[in-house]
C-alpha cells in the first residue's frame, strides 16, 4: 500500500514538473516570440520595400522621365536627412532603412543624367522606365515605413492643405499666361496677401542673385547671335552646338546671304539676342489630383520663330520661373513638409516640398534660364530632343550641378539669409 502511494506521489510529482517545464517552454517561447517581433517585422517591411513585382510599365515621354527622376531625388534627400534625426526609430531599423534606401536608389543619379531616352532601343527604353517606376514605387513604400501616419491623420492634414490653399489664394487661379504653347498651368488671380508679397520679395532677390553669380563664375557673358540656328541642311537635321566650328557658321552665312535669304526675311546675321531676365514671376498651379507628378518648376521664355524650317531667330527673349503654389506651405515647420494628394480611389500619396526640394527646383529653373539666355534654341550634342524647351540633356544636367554647388557653398551668405527668411515665425 505504501509503494503505491509512493509511485503515485512520483507520478503526480513528474505530471507537476512536466506542466511546469511545459509552462516554461511556453513562456519562454512567448518572451523570445515578443522580443524578436520587432526583428520580423523589419525584415517583412524589408521585404515590402523591395517587392516591386506589382509595378506595372507605362509610357512616359521625356519631360515625365524628368519629373520622375526628381521626384525620386527629393524623396531620396527627404528620406535621408529624416533617417538621421527626425523619427521614432530604432537604431537597428535606421540602419536597415538606411542599406535599403542606398539600394533602391544606386540608380537614381544615373538615371537623372540620362535624362532622355533618345537613341535607346524600344527595350532599353522600357528597362529604364520600369526602373524609375520601381524606384517610386520602393521609395513610396519606405517613406510609409519611415513617417507613419494614419489615414485619419492624411485625411486631416489633407483638410488643413485645402483650407491654408483657400486662404493663402483666395481669389484662386486663372490660366498662366505663359510663352510655350504647351503649358497649361495656372497662376493666383487676383491681389497677393501681405505674406505672399513677402516671399515674391525674397525669392526674387536670391533667384537674381545665383543667376548673376553663376554667369560671373562660370564667364557666362557673351550675347548670343539672334541666327543662325540650322534646322535642315543637305536634307538632313543637324545638330548646332556651342562646339560647333566658327569657321563652319560663316561658311552656312555665307550660303545664306547668297540665297538671298537674310535680305528677304530683313534679318541680321551678326544681329545679338537681348535677353530680358525678369526673375521670380509667382507661384503656379499645375496639378490634377486624380493623376500623379506634376512640373513644381517652370521656366518660360520667348520662343524662336522659325524662318523657311532653316533658321530660327529670337530677337529679344523674356525668361522667368515660376514654382509650385504649394511650397509656402512648407514654412509651417516640419509636420507640413509632405503635401497629401488624394487620388480617385481615395487613397493618399504625397509630394515633397521641404527646403531641399525648393533649393533643387529653383538651381534645375535656373540652369534652364541660363541656358536659354546663352542659346537661341538649345540643342545638346548628346540630346537632340531638348531642342525645343531650353534643354534637357548633358548641359543642363552639368549647369544644375554647378547652381546647386554655388548655392550649397554659400551657406554663410544669401543662402543663409533666405533660409532664415523661409522658417522665420
Amino acid at each position: 500500500m505504501k509503494n503505491t502511494e509512493k509511485n503515485s506521489w512520483r507520478s503526480k510529482l513528474l505530471r507537476y514538473f512536466f506542466y511546469l517545464l511545459l509552462l516554461s517552454l511556453l513562456i519562454l517561447g512567448g518572451v523570445y516570440w515578443y522580443i524578436t517581433e520587432p526583428d520580423r517585422k523589419l525584415a517583412r517591411d524589408i521585404a515590402d520595400i523591395k517587392n516591386t513585382s506589382g509595378v506595372q510599365y507605362k509610357e512616359l515621354n521625356n519631360n515625365e522621365i524628368v519629373l520622375y527622376n526628381e521626384g525620386n531625388i527629393h524623396t531620396k534627400l527627404y528620406l535621408i536627412e529624416k533617417l538621421d534625426r527626425d523619427t521614432n526609430l530604432t537604431q537597428k531599423q535606421r540602419e536597415k532603412f538606411r542599406e535599403v534606401l542606398k539600394e533602391i536608389t544606386n540608380n537614381i543619379d544615373e538615371d537623372l543624367e540620362q535624362e532622355t531616352l533618345e537613341g535607346n532601343s524600344e527595350e532599353e527604353k522600357k528597362d529604364k522606365i520600369l526602373k524609375i517606376l520601381q524606384t517610386q514605387y520602393s521609395l513610396n513604400i519606405l517613406e510609409g515605413k519611415v513617417i507613419k501616419l494614419t489615414e485619419a491623420q492624411k485625411e486631416k492634414l489633407w483638410e488643413e492643405e485645402n483650407k491654408w490653399l483657400n486662404e493663402f489664394y483666395p481669389a484662386g487661379f486663372i490660366p498662366r499666361p505663359d510663352r510655350q504653347a504647351d503649358d497649361d498651368t495656372e497662376i493666383p488671380a487676383g491681389e497677393k496677401n501681405e505674406e505672399d508679397k513677402e516671399i515674391f520679395r525674397e525669392i526674387d532677390k536670391f533667384m537674381k542673385h545665383f543667376y548673376d553669380e553663376f554667369k560671373r563664375v562660370h564667364n557666362i557673358n557673351k550675347p548670343v547671335i539672334v541666327q543662325p540656328i540650322y534646322i535642315i541642311e543637305d536634307e538632313k537635321e543637324v545638330k548646332v552646338t556651342d562646339k560647333t566650328p566658327q569657321a563652319k557658321i560663316n561658311e552656312r552665312i555665307e550660303q545664306l546671304k547668297n540665297e538671298g535669304f537674310f535680305s528677304r526675311h530683313r534679318l541680321n546675321p551678326v544681329a545679338k539676342m537681348q535677353v530680358d531676365w525678369e526673375g521670380f514671376a509667382g507661384w503656379h498651379k499645375n496639378w490634377n489630383e486624380k493623376k500623379e507628378g506634376a512640373s513644381i518648376g517652370l521656366t518660360s521664355y520667348t520662343q524662336a520663330e522659325k524662318y523657311d524650317n532653316k533658321v530660327k531667330a529670337c530677337w529679344k527673349r523674356k525668361i522667368s520661373i515660376t514654382l509650385d503654389a504649394r511650397f509656402p506651405f512648407s514654412r509651417r515647420g516640419k509636420g507640413y513638409e509632405s503635401w497629401q494628394v488624394k487620388r480617385e480611389n481615395r487613397k493618399f500619396s504625397n509630394m515633397k516640398f521641404d527646403w531641399n526640394t525648393l533649393i533643387e527646383t529653383i538651381a534645375h529653373e535656373l540652369a534652364h534660364a541660363i541656358i536659354n539666355s546663352e542659346y537661341v534654341s538649345y540643342r545638346d550634342d548628346k540630346d537632340n530632343a531638348g531642342k525645343e524647351r531650353g534643354g534637357h540633356g548633358t548641359k543642363h544636367y552639368d549647369y544644375t550641378k554647378k547652381m546647386r554647388e554655388l548655392i550649397k557653398r554659400d551657406e554663410e551668405g544669401k543662402t543663409k539669409e533666405f533660409k532664415k527668411f523661409w522658417f522665420k515665425k
